[in-house]
């Protein structure tokens, strides 16, 4: 990756769009949630 930024290096660059950050948890589901849709982990 590093190898592929430093590439740029004197040259023009334009870059559109967003960036999506994800987070993973790891865990037993143990129910659902009564507000939403959604599991409970443990």
């Amino acid at each position: 990756m590093h190898a592929l930024i430093d590439s740029f290096q004197g040259k023009r660059v334009l870059v559109i769009g967003d960036m999506v950050a994800d987070q993973y948890l790891i865990g037993r589901p143990t129910r659902i949630s009564r507000e939403a849709p959604v599991l409970i982990l443990e």
